[in-house]
């Protein structure tokens, strides 16, 4: 700042800074008026600015030089340990690993993303906020709406570049997938197909408050406070420790941790720090010996445990409901060290046969040797068949209630799904001790693993921060040990309930899979019932006692009852809500409730009173599809061999499809269509249809060894049946067994025989045509006959002049008593239905509409669904005036006329239709024919392809006539829905009074069989003069009269 003498004003100078660099600190700048520059100079004085600014750093040097790390080459360290010889490399390693211990490991950075595409997209963001820099005034309009052209054109080159990268990026992965599956690198193959489709997208731990994303430091701090609450963390307290009494030591076995180590995930994640899981496997028969060897010293007075050992690296993983309102919506998954791992495996397989021997007496499905979800399910499953068929047979009929039998009072079953809420992590460590003492395991076992328990900490890195907590409860997370513990925890669990109850109640009533807990009663009065409800409430009362924190949204109860005090139960403990239905534990405290409802899921499964075979076929179907779908990109992909493609397949897909099915009682018809919907997906992936190629299902499955469903079924049940034989499980049920096998059997429909010649079954005995009666004959005429009670009057008849007596069980039926005029009425009806079709070859058309990834059925769906929301909110509201039959008319070629314009604009496309020979560039798109010979769809020369321009300009016409008041009809026969797995049919009627509708008509039937409705999936025809099966058969009836 310069102060000229005797001037009324100053001249100041200015520093420029950014705005963000502009801070408080930066504004105090002052001038120092005691060091003049230049004093011995007249005139105007000049004195310096004193001003702090921060420098920022430039661009150029803002990257840091990557710290030099040591990369370990796990896949060739796995090939030299294949190897038959020592290779040098890992001759060396070994004698490296003998002086000191390996470095970590740094995960290899992500490649970053294509130059070309990074610039495309710099340049159109540029053009975007130019775009937005112009002042609001008529140049500035002018030059926004240029520059907004440009904006779009630089968008669509864009959005152009991007797809292409993407379908390229797709494809380098399946060739490479193809090559790693050819040179038979199964690792390297599913890791490329988690890439292509995984089951969930990457989601990054973001927390929010309040509606504000926070900190790291914040985040973390929640996390640690969050999980501290879970845990019971209190650094006031002094640690948990139990005493022992003395004992001698343990013995452990270098083979056994020798094994351990061998055996090894070589890709398992470790801790940060610390080897990898491979190096330990290299080296496990030079670390075993001294670290037993050390164990085996141990007398119990010194330490032995390490630190690192016991410490948990915690990741925070998304769960399902992928849901993130606080930190507990994750779901922590611990990463140890992997010698600590598999020293813990030695120690706990010696404490594992006297818990087993514990665990085997209650009614634990996991964590032991020949159980499984399989045995759980045959459990409930058993129970729930057994309670249908007690209700079935309480409605008594007219000769039981005659013989004297009384009508039962409250007869049915009630079964609730107990879900546990961080079951795990609430365990107390004390219960623990318990559990072990109950299942009398060597003092010095349980002293390794409760002091390997109790010194756990856990270490949470979230980004580049770190934090810690210690655990004052709850099962060591990553832990081999855990599982073992959680069952003998369970155990102890089984014994305070049957304390309270009766001995061996578990067995009777209790199923537990994991923290999974299934509870079934079955009463036969109300009294029972009562009791079955104050049961349930000290089996909650005791899951409480060892703070089991039980979620009772979560939690679902089923019940079934028949009899005269069912309204009774109903009145006492059943409680109504808008949302559910509610049952109460007590009707003393209504506070206290279950979600009663018809059915529920249960590992897997459905579980019901009803049809619960049925409704478990449909689940596991829906699971199967959508599984499929997810994987649709490299299962319908044809740059993979299809031998890979249905290995995929069957681990994927067919393991999802038929899950648990064999144990729930599918009858022979219900497996017959889980074996139909297992050929559609196997014809999809080896891409083998049958309408063109002709190949039978059977040629299929034993061209690429594919075992019918009943036969997996029958090998899983024998598989049990021989487990049972060898080692005996009170759990195993042969009744519910032999039900299985005898389910399989039951057909209720006759498969579709291949047979031509085949004749058609006819009675052949009056007597039983008498009984039975011609079903269809009887739907057909309905009221029309005259019931057997009043063709009977009180009054004494004269025998029929036939020659038959009414008691004569040889007498024909009453409806051929007037031949003559039944025969009259037939045939008008046959020649009406004649004339009818005659007359709708003019103005009626079915339509097929495929489903699939580019089917139109999905437009349609969409459109009537947002037609009848805009209807419900507003009945008055009509678009126009025009019916939803004729919106959806106009939608459907309306949509083809837009698929028409995109495969026109994009030379990728107008080359994938001419592979698939729909369309000819020079000619247009050509047309199609049926062939029954070849059973495919053929070229139909006899027709002129069409151009571009003819197909849209019929396709606008269509689009305008179809508005006109010409649609009659057009629906779908079935109901319609989002995605749909089987073909759609559709009835179209048009009018046959004005010009549009003969323009509408002339438009479609040229249209009919071009290659251009292909792009939607669409087929139409003529109505068919063939006659249905009912008039076919009064026609047979009739061509002998």
């Amino acid at each position: 700042m310069g102060e000229h003498e005797g001037a009324p004003s100053s001249q100041i100078d200015f520093v420029f800074v950014r705005a963000q660099h502009a801070t408080s600190r930066s504004k105090q700048a002052s001038a120092l008026v005691d060091y003049p520059v230049a004093s011995w100079r007249g005139g105007p004085r000049h004195y310096p600015i004193q001003a702090e600014i921060p420098v920022p750093r430039p661009k150029w040097n803002t990257s840091a030089q990557a710290p030099v790390t040591t990369h370990v080459d796990r896949e060739q360290m796995i090939q030299d340990l294949r190897s038959t010889t020592t290779t040098m490399a890992m001759h060396n390693y070994r004698q490296d690993v003998q002086a000191r211990l390996p470095a970590p490991l740094d995960d290899p950075q992500a490649n970053s993303q294509s130059e070309e595409l990074a610039n495309c997209a710099r340049t159109m963001w540029g053009l975007f906020r130019k775009m937005r820099a112009h002042r609001y005034g008529m140049p500035g309009i002018i030059n926004a709406w240029r520059q907004w052209t440009e904006f779009s054109r630089a968008h669509r080159v864009h959005k152009a570049r991007s797809k292409q990268r993407s379908k390229q990026r797709k494809q380098d992965l399946l060739q490479q997938a193809q090559t790693a599956a050819a040179q038979g690198n199964m690792h390297e193959m599913w890791k490329l197909i988690r890439q292509l489709a995984p089951k969930a997208p990457k989601k990054r731990l973001q927390l929010h408050r309040e509606g504000h994303m926070l900190s790291p430091e914040a985040e973390l701090e929640w996390i640690l406070t969050a999980y501290g609450e879970r845990y019971a963390t209190d650094p006031d307290k002094a640690p948990i420790t139990f005493e022992f009494p003395a004992h001698s030591g343990v013995f452990l076995d270098s083979q056994e941790l020798k094994w351990h180590l061998e055996h090894l995930n070589p890709r398992k994640a470790v801790p940060k720090g610390t080897a990898p899981a491979i190096a330990w496997r290299a080296c496990s028969d030079l670390v075993a010996d001294p670290v037993v060897q050390v164990f085996n010293k141990w007398r119990g007075t010194e330490e032995l445990v390490l630190r690192r050992w016991a410490d948990a690296d915690v990741a925070l993983l998304p769960k399902a409901h992928g849901r993130s309102n606080g930190p507990l919506d994750w779901r922590p998954i611990g990463v140890q060290d992997p010698l600590g791992k598999c020293l813990m495996s030695t120690i706990v397989k010696q404490a594992k046969q006297a818990i087993h021997d514990l665990i085997i007496k209650y009614p634990q499905c996991a964590y032991v040797k020949h159980r499984s979800t399989s045995t759980a399910l045959r459990q409930v499953y058993a129970h729930c068949h057994d309670i249908r068929e007690h209700c079935s047979k309480a409605r008594l009929n007219i000769h039981q209630l005659y013989e004297g039998e009384t009508q039962v009072k409250c007869h049915g079953g009630l079964q609730i799904s107990l879900d546990l809420s961080a079951a795990f992590d609430l365990v107390e460590w004390s219960h623990l001790k318990q559990a072990l003492d109950l299942a009398q395991v060597d003092i010095a076992i349980q002293e390794i693993m409760l002091t390997w328990l109790t010194q756990v900490r856990y270490l949470f890195r979230h980004r580049h921060l770190q934090g810690s907590i210690k655990p004052r409860r709850g099962l060591r997370q990553g832990c081999t040990a855990s599982p073992i513990l959680w069952a003998v925890f369970t155990s102890l669990l089984c014994v305070s309930i049957e304390a309270r109850t009766t001995p061996e109640w578990t067995r009777q009533h209790l199923c537990l899979h994991a923290d999974d807990s299934h509870l079934r009663f079955r009463f036969d009065s109300y009294e029972a019932f009562e009791a079955v409800m104050g049961e349930v409430r000290i089996v909650f009362a005791c899951f409480r006692l060892f703070h089991l924190k039980i979620n009772m949204e979560k939690t679902k109860a089923i019940l079934k009852m028949v009899g005269t005090l069912k309204d009774r139960v109903k009145k006492e403990y059943v409680r109504k809500h808008p949302t559910t239905k509610r049952l109460l534990l007590s009707p003393r405290e209504p506070e206290q409730w279950l979600s009663l409802v018809p059915h529920t899921e249960y590992l897997g499964l459905v579980i019901s009173y009803d049809q619960f075979e049925l409704q478990s076929l449909r689940h596991r179907l829906t699971k199967a599809h959508n599984r499929r779908w997810a994987l649709a990109s490299v299962l319908h992909s044809r740059r993979l061999s299809i031998k890979y493609k249905l290995d995929i397949w069957r681990s994927c897909v067919y393991s999802s499809m038929t899950y648990g099915l064999a144990h729930c009682g599918l009858t022979g018809d219900q497996t017959e269509e889980l074996q139909r919907a297992i050929m559609k997906h196997t014809r999809a992936v080896i891409s083998n249809q049958a309408f063109l190629t002709g190949d039978t299902h059977e040629s299929i499955l034993s061209r690429y060894k594919i075992p019918r469903i009943a036969e997996d079924f029958h090998k899983e049940l024998q598989r049990a049946e021989q487990t049972q034989a060898h080692s005996p499980d009170w759990m195993f049920c042969p009744e519910w067994h032999q039900h299985l096998d005898t389910r399989l059997l039951q057909r209720h429909t006759m498969p579709d025989s291949d047979d031509e010649c085949a004749q058609p079954q006819v009675w052949a005995c009056p007597c039983c045509e008498r009984m039975s009666g011609n079903d269809e004959m009887e739907e057909f005429w309905g009221s029309l006959q005259t019931p057997s009670s009043l063709l009977q009057s009180n009054k004494r008849r004269r025998p029929p002049t036939n020659g038959f007596r009414q008691d004569n069980p040889y007498q024909p039926q009453q409806f051929q008593a007037q031949p003559d005029l039944l025969v009259t009425l037939a045939r008008q009806v046959v020649r009406q239905d004649e004339e009818i079709k005659l007359l709708k070859q003019d103005h009626s058309l079915i339509l097929f509409l495929r489903p699939g990834e580019h089917s139109i059925l999905g437009h349609l769906f969409k459109t009537a669904k947002e037609f009848k929301a805009k209807q419900a909110a507003n009945p008055q509201w009509t678009p126009g005036f025009i019916p939803l039959k004729t919106i959806m008319a106009i939608a459907l070629f309306k949509e083809l006329g837009n698929r028409l314009d995109t495969v026109c604009q994009d030379s990728t496309k107008l080359a994938t239709v001419k592979e698939m020979g729909w369309r000819d560039p020079a000619a247009g798109w050509k047309f199609q024919r049926w062939n029954p010979q070849l059973k495919a769809l053929e070229e139909d020369t006899a027709k002129t392809p069409l151009s571009d321009k003819a197909v849209a300009e019929h396709l606008q016409k269509l689009c305008v006539v179809l508005g006109q008041d010409t649609v009659h009809r057009f629906n779908c026969t079935r109901k319609m829905a989002d995605v749909m797995e089987t073909s759609a049919t559709f009835q179209l009627d048009l009018s046959t009074r004005t010009p549009a509708s003969i323009e509408a008509w002339n438009s479609l039937l040229i249209l009919q069989g071009c290659t251009v409705l292909q792009l939607g999936g669409v087929a139409y025809k003529r109505e068919t003069l063939k006659p249905s099966p009912v008039i076919a058969k009064f026609k047979d009836t009739l061509r002998g009269r």
